[in-house]
């Protein structure tokens, strides 16, 4: 009789070997077929190979069994890289289950967390399978479909997905059965062995993403986009967008009081370049942009938005890491109790048809995913009085969380003095509203100036440049 170390290896001792089996052979891999399935089955049960012969589903000749069973074992040993043999077939899986258990108790990897959050945004159900392994981290999710639920496998690839993925997803999918689609996902790297594999009829129903194409598949900004591009046309700000400068203040950490300033010109990339630089600077403080009026403040953040979305192109279709989407949200056309939940309303449903909520706004807001520029906060302000101005920055300030970057555009005379001004930026005055709570955002203050010699001779140039061309 078969000495098995354990009474039952367990539902998952096939699958670790077909997955161990595909690593070791690549494409040459063969599924197992009957009798290799009867085989692990009935070591696991505790059968004798005279049992397994006699099965009424079976019914070999047990010399036949004892063949199969040791070219299996040979077979598996090279696949695992230790003997095993019916002896001790279960002692080996209950080993591998337990380095599974030991990894599935860390911590999840970041791209797991950024995957688990999104599908709780979208409201996505999940079943109790999940699988995780040094390399991919396994879940089946319910994705609402037009009637009732899509299942869905989804594996998450620690680097690059290859064709091996694609082999054991497939794999997965025929045995677990009642699986109508299996995603793979990393979060950078498809190789081009992998995305023809999919071609194939019998994979018609796995898909490869990136977790950037996920999310695109999941929130479509394309009619934003196609706003902002028609915006800037009309404008023609893509053709005769002049540079602007601007000055920053800085302030005794105590006294408060000035002590120097920076002039950002043609010297130093202008106020492009400072914006540049702030972008890419994870420090919590945000920007807002003041000016007097006709000075360029939505001129300058349409045209900033204009290279970031140049940018956030050209980095989709190379496939790498993504710059931040710019959002460019008009405050001018809003109340005056600002309640930002209705602005997101307003600028993802009614003006731009985004299919999105505010869980996912919130999300890919935390995530890094965005660019919150609200222009014309002296617009929506002229209609208040001093304190609900002061509030209506207060729910501003609720979107602005850790990972969020933020410009706000203000007229410099809007505020009685520059002191005031500063201290409402700087979240200094409080609002009256008890349930606007968190931590205070600090913005940056950027004061624009007006044309210089050096803006006036490029606005020249280009004038010059659009009359002979």
């Amino acid at each position: 009789m078969v000495n098995c170390e354990m009474g039952n290896c367990g539902e998952n001792a096939l699958a670790i070997v077909q997955e161990a089996l595909l690593v070791k052979e690549g494409e040459n891999a063969k599924a197992l077929n009957g009798i290799e399935r009867a085989i692990i089955e009935g070591v696991c049960q505790k059968k004798t190979y005279q049992e397994i012969a006699d099965s009424d589903d079976n019914r070999w000749n047990r010399q036949h069994v004892n063949n199969e069973a040791a070219r299996l074992w040979r077979r598996i040993s090279e696949a695992f890289g230790e003997r095993v043999t019916a002896n001790n077939f279960c002692s080996v899986v209950a080993s591998r289950l337990a380095k599974r258990q030991v990894v599935a108790e860390k911590e999840m990897s970041p791209l797991a967390q950024q995957m688990q959050a999104l599908f709780e945004a979208l409201d996505y159900k999940f079943d109790k399978h999940e699988r995780r392994e040094d390399n991919y981290f396994e879940w089946i999710i319910q994705v609402p479909a037009r009637r009732g639920y899509d299942v869905v496998l989804v594996r998450g690839i620690e680097g690059e997905i290859g064709i091996n993925d694609v082999k054991l997803l497939r794999q997965s999918i025929n045995q677990l059965q009642k699986i109508d689609e299996g995603w793979l996902v990393t979060n950078r790297r498809i190789s081009s062995a992998a995305s023809q594999e999919i071609e194939k009829p019998e994979n018609n129903n796995i898909f490869c993403y990136t977790f950037d194409r996920l999310l695109d598949e999941m929130v479509d900004f394309s009619s934003y986009i196609e706003w902002l591009e028609t915006e800037i046309k009309k404008r023609k700000i893509d053709e005769m967008y002049v540079p602007l400068a601007c000055r920053k203040d800085e302030f005794h950490a105590d006294t408060k009081l000035k002590i120097g300033f920076s002039n950002y010109d043609e010297n130093n990339g202008w106020i492009d370049g400072y914006v540049d630089i702030w972008l890419d600077d994870p420090a919590k403080e945000h920007l807002s942009i003041l000016g007097e009026f006709g000075t360029g403040k939505t001129w300058f953040v349409l045209h900033y938005a204009w290279m970031c979305l140049q940018r956030y192109r050209d980095t989709k279709r190379r496939g790498i890491k993504r710059p931040r989407l710019p959002l460019v949200i008009n405050l001018r056309d809003y109340a005056r109790a600002l309640d930002v939940e209705n602005v997101l309303a307003g600028f993802f449903f009614k003006q731009h048809n985004i299919k999105s909520n505010i869980k996912i706004f919130d999300l890919l807001n935390r995530m890094g995913k965005l660019l919150l520029i609200f222009d014309g906060f002296d617009e929506m302000a002229d209609k208040v009085d001093r304190q609900k101005m002061i509030n209506n920055f207060w729910e501003l300030a609720t979107v602005i969380v850790p990972g969020a970057k933020a410009i706000l555009t203000c007229r410099t005379e809007h505020f009685p003095d520059a002191k005031e001004g500063r201290a409402l930026l700087s979240a200094e005055l409080k609002a009256s509203t008890a349930n606007l709570t968190g931590e205070a955002p600090q913005f940056e203050v950027l004061e624009l100036k007006k044309f210089n010699e050096g803006a006036t001779r490029y606005c020249e140039n280009q004038c010059d440049r659009h009359t002979y061309t």
